[in-house]
């Protein structure tokens, strides 16, 4: 079995944050004009297009061959990792003493 590229790896990442309840909301937060559902906002379909918008991209299989939507994706993907799981609320304890 071959080795998977850095990119197929993220474009793998991409798919399964598409799946991830938190990242669709992550994504509705995001506030990019798309047409939700108002008893469901939080899909795979918003999550998809939040991707490509931010990549500049048409599908998240471009991720596996573009340096620079690699790149966006993993700016997004920090943005999602510090809006989960923010520096305040990583600290908490520590800030709480001062």
């Amino acid at each position: 079995m071959t080795e998977k590229t850095t990119g197929e790896k993220i474009r793998i990442r991409a798919v399964m944050l598409c799946k991830n309840v938190k990242f669709q909301e992550f994504c509705y937060t995001k506030k990019i004009t798309f047409q939700v559902d108002p008893k469901n906002p939080y899909t795979e379909e918003l999550a998809k297009f939040v991707i490509c918008n931010t990549c500049k991209i048409y599908s998240r299989s471009e991720l596996a061959t573009s340096q620079i939507a690699q790149d966006k994706f993993k700016l997004l993907y920090k943005e999602y990792q510090n809006w989960e799981n923010p520096v305040e609320k990583q600290y908490a304890d520590i800030l709480s003493r001062n």
